[in-house]
């Protein structure tokens, strides 16, 4: 089972979301969007773990955000990865309280190594997916993207408050990711 631990947003967050989405649909034969109930944060990839590793997840997760307390989030401009080449995700930046979010991303982390996980290597960079580029895309596609990315800007899809993290599975399918909250922890 393919596990990470996520953000989930809430529905008028989910529904600004699907606002800007609408500004990409010139491109929708080139991109794979996420299910609406699928948009979230990612602060651990842990990839495919064992049936038992969940219980032992949510227990080193509850650890890392005992105390650590509520924190008020929004989603800003646009851009997409990798950053300055031809785009093959387009995604929102995370605003608001963004220390908060990198100490407890961190947290978490640290108590997921603790479990002998190995974690993604590369920087954490707080964002939202708004959508995948096809591997069929152009060259010339994938570069008008990254300039429409950028400048997805001045939408306004909503603070909210995190209260809990989320351990999610994932399924891919050939219609794309499902994501299945397993169990979540306040904060």
């Amino acid at each position: 089972m393919r596990i990470f631990v996520a953000i989930k947003l809430p529905e008028p967050v989910i529904q600004g979301l699907e606002t800007v989405r609408g500004g990409l649909h010139e491109f929708d034969d080139v991109l794979r969007y996420p299910n609406p109930t699928g948009y979230h944060i990612t602060l651990a990839f842990l990839g495919e773990q064992d049936a038992v590793m969940p219980e032992a997840i949510e227990a080193g997760l509850r650890t890392a955000a005992a105390g650590f307390g509520a924190f008020n989030l929004d989603l800003g401009a646009g851009g997409s990865f990798p950053e300055g080449r031809p785009a093959r995700l387009i995604w929102l930046r995370v605003e608001g309280e963004v220390r908060r979010i990198h100490t407890l991303q961190n947290l978490i982390a640290a108590e997921l190594r603790q479990l002998g996980l190995r974690l993604e290597e590369r920087p954490f960079s707080p964002h939202v997916t708004l959508a995948r580029v096809a591997r069929h895309a152009t060259d010339p596609q994938r570069r008008r993207l990254r300039e429409i990315a950028a400048g997805l800007d001045g939408y306004d899809v909503g603070s909210f408050t995190v209260r809990e993290v989320s351990i999610m599975a994932s399924t891919l399918l050939p219609t794309g990711a499902v994501h299945t909250p397993l169990a979540g922890i306040p904060l």
